[in-house]
């Protein structure tokens, strides 16, 4: 699996960073009109993940979201993926 990678969706430019314990994402937002936007993900359950209820996360995200959990559960499923 890749610890930091770029990925881009619906126009949003993210970098998507892995923290350990406990398992979790920090996701910087990259698109120059959002950015310096950024938010915890974490862990809820085996292939499962939320937003950190205390983040402040921009509008747009909502509309996202299941692709971003995606992307990170794609993430976890490919260990043999180095970064």
């Amino acid at each position: 699996m890749k610890q930091i990678f770029l990925k881009s969706i619906e126009g949003h430019q993210l970098q998507f960073c892995r923290l350990l314990y406990p398992i979790r994402y920090s996701v910087l937002v990259k698109t120059p009109q959002f950015r310096g936007s950024a938010f915890i993900i974490n862990k809820k359950g085996k292939g499962q993940w939320e937003v950190e209820s205390s983040a402040d996360v921009p509008n747009w995200f909502y509309e996202i979201d299941q692709e971003i959990y995606k992307v990170i559960t794609e993430n976890e499923a490919n260990p043999e993926i180095i970064d």
